[in-house]
């Protein structure tokens, strides 16, 4: 008996409707705090803030509106925040103050944090289940091009063609996912009455799937971790002296996390999680050892390379988990649970570790992102390694209130 198909046209289409979604956040979000600084005369602190309230903006559309996207109807709920995703940006050359800024941040990140839900739950409805973390791996190829393209030419257009040039091409992505859904096929039920006063009940299922906890749990230390790289190895390269090393850090990641997310998901669908999660987590505690005493370049490059294969094995193989333990209606639910616990360990990171390097210095930062990395690997082992290994399928969980 063969393959299920994989590589069908609504999986080529919402890639292409992920890349414009990615590239598009990732133009806006490097421009907008110089783009702050420089049109409102705010100093850097505003400027991060900017940038930053644009995760709360998607943060809130997760929470309050996943259990939503079925209801509208999955297609029709991708246009409409499309479109208005696509008035966000258009505004931007328009916006007279700060004040007003930060509230067209948290609309557009309210906008694009409710459309890429969407987004991936279209991807995870269309991928067979027997094929799941090789189709997610697949899909987040999209994110890996998009984030090599979209802060090259943010920064070039900044440079060189001005920031309006910037939200004009942003805007124009976010335009293009509204034709692509003419080629995505995705039933609408219209809901019953029974269905509508469910969702709209306040409950705590009606927020977080119970099921999807634990992974998520699992990614939020992870990405605590890894956010520490994010945020502050620039500027370790200059502490260490390490400067060409960090510079080119995330094009070796680049190169790492392209070829593991074609081989990773095929590796764990055969196999079960476990093969790659594992491994995945051990290295990622080696990694951030090996960052913290870096001395010399392949110190840190090294240690680029296996984080590439880290956060691929997270984002694809981790989501495919988070799912796997539901029934498909609930589905957006459950990647907002795990998009929810990220964009949580996304947000509180720099606090946190701006206030360990300020205490304890660079090289003690990156040794508790280590233990960090560590109790999401004792995590895992408690939670989900038991059942790692099943390759057999989806146990459907349908936890209420």
């Amino acid at each position: 008996m063969g393959k299920e198909r994989l590589f069908t046209r609504e999986l080529v289409v919402m890639m292409i409707i992920g890349f414009c979604y990615s590239a598009t956040y990732l133009l806006v979000y490097i421009s907008i705090a110089d783009y702050a600084q420089t049109e409102f005369d705010r100093d850097a602190t505003w400027g991060g803030l900017a940038a930053c309230l644009f995760i709360l903006g998607a943060f809130i559309s997760r929470l309050f509106l996943a259990r939503f996207v079925d209801i509208i109807g999955r297609k029709r709920c991708l246009v409409i925040t499309s479109l208005l995703a696509f008035v966000t940006c258009a505004v931007y050359p328009l916006i007279p103050d700060y004040t007003t800024l930060c509230i067209n941040r948290v609309l557009h990140g309210f906008f694009y944090g409710l459309g890429m839900l969407t987004v991936n739950t279209l991807v995870v409805s269309a991928i067979p289940e027997t094929r799941r973390s090789e189709g997610l791996g697949y899909y987040m190829l999209a994110y890996t091009v998009a984030s090599a393209i979209g802060p090259y030419i943010s920064i070039q257009l900044m440079y060189n063609g001005g920031f309006v040039w910037i939200f004009v091409l942003a805007a124009v992505l976010n335009l293009l996912p509204v034709f692509l859904t003419y080629f995505i096929t995705s039933e609408y039920i219209p809901p019953t009455k029974e269905q509508i006063a469910d969702a709209l009940k306040f409950r705590f299922s009606n927020f977080i799937e119970r099921s999807a906890i634990g992974i998520s749990t699992v990614c939020m230390f992870f990405y605590l971790a890894y956010s520490s790289v994010v945020v502050f190895i620039s500027e370790y390269g200059t502490y260490t002296g390490l400067v060409w090393a960090t510079s080119v850090f995330f094009l070796v990641f680049a190169v790492s996390s392209f070829l593991s997310r074609a081989t990773m998901g095929r590796l764990a669908d055969m196999h079960g999680d476990n093969i790659v999660f594992i491994p995945c987590l051990i290295l990622l505690v080696v990694s951030f050892v090996m960052i913290s005493f870096a001395t010399a370049s392949w110190m840190l490059l090294v240690p680029a390379f296996l984080l590439g294969f880290c956060v691929a094995v997270n984002n694809g193989v981790g989501q495919a988990i988070a799912v796997r333990y539901t029934s498909p209606e609930r589905y957006s639910i459950c990647l907002s649970t795990f998009q929810i616990f990220n964009d949580a360990a996304n947000g509180f990171a720099p606090l946190l570790f701006g206030l360990i390097i300020s205490l304890a210095g660079f090289r003690n930062m990156y040794l508790t992102a280590a233990v960090f990395a560590l109790i999401a690997l004792i995590l895992y082992l408690a939670i989900h390694a038991r059942r790692g290994n099943d390759t057999s399928g989806t146990v459907i969980s349908d936890d209420r209130d």
